[in-house]
């Protein structure tokens, strides 16, 4: 199978275009399945919602960053950059080149809309232009070597995510898949799997997310599948109204980047933020990165709050209680390290207080291999500018949150009858 390799690039003169052009077909003469937006995408296309499906289902990647792409004007490669560290960040074996052309600098990368991007982690991959693309053949023969190597990758996320999905709908009726596929109108271009219809349904129901495939949903509902298997399928497709450039802010969190910073998210309800961790852990599997929800930290002290997030913890993973404290206390510690090296961390979820501000630095002190998010709700202006705090951005827009959990909880009704 060949090895899929998107392409990031903001091309609009005619030297940029040669570029773009030469490095395509060297990479395709070395037998990779190459995506350029401006060869696969037609005319009204949802184009935006395309080339998330392309970045979380291709095996490489290059970034050509020319000096448009550090306009503010112009922000859709660093958002392709964005997501594609994400992709980094769950799979240190991601190939992720940056390619800095027209008189970039890794210097200049720094105070654009690159600079939070951690690019220092793929700088040993970085290529810088020559000015005559001369870079081009031996950046094509690195990647096929890389390619062809006999290390394992990581399965792709949206891979992840189309496979739970197909799981489930082999359950359903051959006979009603074909409307529910026509019910999801949507292709997906060069990369849409062509073995079978199941497949190709899941891709489509994953890339639609929860709002395009409701009708679906409810038509298979209607004549007879069973209301859990949609509900899983539900449960797979609900995070994806999140905005993965948000979620690499999580996901940069659990693999220990700027380990002393929590995140606020500019929210109150903890079910956003359980679907933010969702999506930027890339599995199916809604406890890959467990999440412990605490109670509004008032006038507590740092002892009281740290032992109830002990207890938390405790019952959210399932440790049996040993007869001795100190040998339960070195069990949760000693798995929050293995999950963390493992890249499984757990997170903590708690709403923005002066009483929260005053011990988060202490709690994060004794639990330093925990991801903490603070949810900032409408003190979420004031919060971001305290010291520790990061906020996610894109920010949440007024009413982000409200609209997709009416989406879940009007599907959800619909097909458990709730």
């Amino acid at each position: 199978m060949k090895r899929r390799l998107f392409i990031s690039h903001t091309s609009k003169t005619a030297a940029a275009t040669e570029r773009l052009e030469s490095l395509r077909d060297a990479l395709v003469a070395r037998g990779f399945d190459v995506l350029v937006d401006r060869d696969h995408l037609e005319p009204g296309d949802d184009w935006r919602e395309e080339i998330y499906t392309w970045l979380g289902l291709c095996d490489m990647a290059v970034v050509l960053i020319a000096p448009r792409a550090l306009e503010p004007d112009n922000p859709w490669v660093a958002r392709e950059a964005t997501i594609l560290m994400w992709r980094r960040a769950l799979d240190p074996g991601f190939t992720v080149v940056p390619v800095l052309v027209d008189g970039v600098t890794v210097e200049s990368l720094q105070a654009g809309p690159f600079r939070d991007l951690l690019l220092e982690a793929v700088q040993s991959e970085v290529v810088t232009d020559d000015g005559g693309n001369a870079w081009i053949e031996p950046l094509a023969d690195r990647l096929k070597s890389k390619a062809g190597g006999s290390g394992i990758a990581a399965e792709a996320p949206v891979r992840r995510l189309a496979d739970r999905l197909a799981t489930e709908l082999e359950k359903v009726s051959p006979r009603l898949l074909p409307r529910a596929a026509e019910l999801t109108n949507v292709e997906l271009g060069p990369w849409r799997p062509d073995a079978d219809l199941i497949d190709r349904l899941a891709l489509q129901i994953l890339h639609l997310g929860m709002a395009g495939s409701e009708q679906a949903l409810v038509h298979l509902h209607e004549y007879g599948t069973a209301a859990a298997c949609l509900r899983s399928v539900l449960d797979v497709i609900a995070p994806g109204w999140v905005d993965l450039c948000a979620a690499h802010h999580l996901a940069g969190l659990a693999v220990g980047e700027d380990a002393g910073t929590s995140l606020l998210l500019n929210t109150e309800t903890t079910w956003a933020a359980e679907m933010f961790i969702r999506r930027a852990s890339g599995s199916p599997n809604p406890e890959s990165w467990p999440y412990v929800p605490l109670a509004d930290v008032l006038d507590e002290d740092v002892e009281s709050l740290a032992e109830g997030l002990r207890e938390a913890l405790i019952n959210k993973l399932r440790l049996v209680d040993d007869f001795h404290a100190g040998n339960l206390d070195n069990r949760l510690a000693g798995l929050l390290e293995e999950r963390k090296a493992a890249r499984k961390p757990v997170f903590v979820v708690m709403r923005y207080s002066a009483g929260l501000m005053q011990h988060l630095k202490a709690l994060k002190q004794r639990f330093p291999t925990l991801c903490f998010i603070v949810l900032g709700g409408a003190d979420s202006d004031e919060a971001a500018g305290l010291p520790g705090l990061r906020i996610i951005e894109p920010r949440l827009g007024p009413d982000d949150v409200a609209r997709a959990q009416l989406q879940y909880d009007n599907i959800n009704s619909q097909l458990t009858g709730n």
